[in-house]
Parts: structure tokens; C-alpha cells; sequence
């Protein structure tokens, strides 16, 4: 599959849950830590020791995605580090996804098919907030907001 994404928690002792795991309750969740690994064609553009603000993350993903709509390209920086995620349509089609910092640590990117990149995208942001609204039922309305706003953009997509 030419696009991989997965999405995690971190628990208080710094070790990282994939969202389908999760079996403790949501420390603080104006600042909820986790991570995504996603990778594109082969190339491992997220990782985890990226961690972060994981449901920002998302909520940042979708509105590079609907720039995208109506722009050639858009970015956005990591919720708390100096790291770029960049997207950019290169041919009728296709876009580049990169990961880069100043310092270089992080410098990769990859070339794929800009639907279904989007597509996978729009549908694994959606399974998170979904996710989220029953590990976290205190915040359901918020969440709730989220899936609706993925699935707004889905057409957009559309084959």
C-alpha cells in the first residue's frame, strides 16, 4: 500500500499505544501526547520519536488538505517542534509530502497519487477522532466537531 498512517498515545511513562490499544484515561486532553507514523511509498516520512500533540497533528493534516484544494501547495510546522510537514502538487495529480527541520535532522520526502493520499488521510483522521470520542467522553462534542470537519472535505477527493 503506498500509504501507511498510524496513529498512538503516550502514556505517562513515555512509552507510545497505538489508539486501538488504549486502556487508560486521558491525563490532560487540552495536551494529549502521541505520535504518527506514517510512511509513503516506501519512504518512513512520520515517525514516532516525533511525538507530539497527536490530535493537533491531525487537525493540522486536514487543513493542509483543504488548502490543498485551492492552493498548489500548503505546510504547516508540528504543534511544539521546529518540524515542517509540506505539501506541494508537483505533476496533474500528484503531490510531495516533506518532512523537514532546520537543524536537518529531518529531511525526506515523497511523490504519491494526491487522491489517495488524501482519501487515506481524510479516513484514518476520522477513525482517530472516532477513536478519541469513546476513550475520551468527556470531550465527545469536540471530537464529534473534528469527524465532521474530515468528513466535509472527503468530496473534495472524491474519485
Amino acid at each position: 500500500m503506498p500509504v501507511r498512517i498510524q496513529s498512538f498515545l503516550r502514556k505517562e511513562d513515555e512509552t507510545l499505544v497505538p489508539i486501538q490499544e488504549w486502556d487508560a484515561v486521558i491525563a490532560d486532553p487540552d495536551y494529549l501526547e502521541g505520535a504518527l507514523d506514517l510512511t509513503v511509498n516506501g519512504v518512513h516520512l512520520i515517525t514516532p520519536p516525533m511525538w507530539d500533540y497527536v490530535d493537533q497533528m491531525w487537525a493540522y493534516i486536514f487543513n493542509v488538505l483543504r488548502e490543498l484544494t485551492t492552493h498548489e501547495s500548503a505546510h504547516v510546522y508540528f504543534p511544539d517542534q521546529p518540524i515542517r510537514l509540506e505539501m506541494e502538487k508537483t505533476i496533474p495529480g500528484m503531490i510531495r509530502i516533506s518532512i523537514s527541520s532546520r537543524s536537518g535532522k529531518f529531511n525526506n520526502s515523497a511523490q504519491v497519487n494526491e487522491g489517495q493520499f488524501a482519501r487515506k488521510m481524510l479516513d484514518e483522521g476520522e477513525k482517530f477522532f472516532l477513536h478519541m470520542q469513546k476513550i475520551d467522553p468527556e470531550n465527545k462534542n469536540r471530537h464529534e466537531e473534528e469527524v465532521e470537519r474530515f468528513r466535509s472535505l472527503r468530496p473534495a477527493y472524491s474519485e
